[in-house]
């Protein structure tokens, strides 16, 4: 019988022994691991190990797997600083690979490795603002959306999951002027158009409102979707998050439900932007074509980058 995912530290999965947990998802647990194979120069590293649930039952674990096989096929092509790096290591049959089966665990999930981050994220620097200027949070917005512009560009594909939990640091984020490396991670949504999920303060309200009335019908048609739109108002959400400390809806709360979410969004009461971030009028303007509620009004990744360069960071003294 194998081991089940809540007693795995000390043990082994494949050539990792793992440390600690580091964070849990629905769908998988992370934990910290050291890659132990003596053949390789890298043995002793300490990797995030990344291992699909299996304690959500068998057909959970069917899509669960198939989220994880879709993040490792983005991840293994993705080359760009503020994306996570994934980790190769030697498989059972002695050859490289990025993804391994879980025989030391009930249900044999999937799992794969990747750069281990410090643990700060986004949401961690929210919780603690005033330690930042508005230039690092400018800095920090600027380089997630260089991200975000890459995987639209370049690799054709959205995000999907944008949240503060899901943009970690390399280092510990201390300075007060220019900010250690975001870097998003959990891109099991990316680049799969036919999975309905989302946190729901974040996601868009065109697809909160498909998402809404699929609930109340099953066969409701799923509406054409722009997924690189649907990431900018997930980052203006963020941006807002980040400059006046709450979610642009009266009542809105990161963990609200969908009908509390979708609500609040029909009501359409937005809070009032705070002093400081109104007399950025540049920044103020942005966020909110960023979360406007028609996704052809949202600008681009490349649109928002232009507009931080030459109207926001323009004006941010501090």
């Amino acid at each position: 019988m194998g081991n089940s995912m809540r007693n795995l530290v000390g043990k082994d999965i494949g050539a990792f022994r793992i440390k600690s947990i580091v964070g849990e998802g629905g769908s998988s647990i992370v934990y910290e691991a050291e890659y132990t194979e003596r053949s390789d120069a890298r043995c002793g590293r300490r990797v995030a190990l990344k291992v699909v649930r299996t304690d959500k039952g068998a057909s959970d674990l069917s899509a669960f797997n198939d989220w994880l096989e879709n993040e490792v096929d983005l991840l293994r092509s993705a080359r760009h600083p503020g994306i996570v790096r994934m980790f190769p290591f030697q498989t059972a049959d002695n050859q490289y690979g990025y993804i391994g089966t879980a025989k030391e665990v009930e249900g044999w999930p999937l799992y794969f490795a990747m750069e281990l981050l410090n643990k700060t994220s986004l949401r961690d620097v929210i919780s603690r603002s005033n330690n930042f200027t508005g230039r690092w949070k400018v800095e920090v917005l600027y380089q997630v959306i260089s991200a975000l512009s890459y995987l639209h560009g370049k690799e054709e594909f959205a995000h999907r999951d944008l949240k503060p939990e899901n943009v970690m640091f390399r280092d510990d984020p201390q300075s007060r002027t220019v900010p250690t490396q975001p870097v998003l991670i959990d891109f099991g949504l990316a680049g799969v158009d036919h999975q309905d999920a989302a946190t729901y303060p974040y996601a868009s309200p065109e697809y909160l409102r498909y998402l809404y009335m699929l609930q109340q019908d099953s066969m409701t048609p799923r509406p054409k979707l722009s997924w690189a739109r649907y990431d900018i108002y997930s980052m203006g959400v963020i941006a807002y998050e980040m400059f006046n400390g709450n979610l642009p809806y009266e009542g809105m709360k990161a963990d609200s439900s969908l009908n509390e979410t979708y609500k609040l969004l029909e009501q359409g009461r937005r809070r009032e932007m705070n002093a400081k971030l109104k007399q950025i009028r540049s920044l103020s303007e942005l966020i909110s074509d960023m979360t406007s509620p028609n996704a052809a009004d949202r600008p681009t990744a490349d649109q928002t980058l232009d507009w931080l360069d030459t109207e926001v960071l323009t004006q941010i003294a501090d």
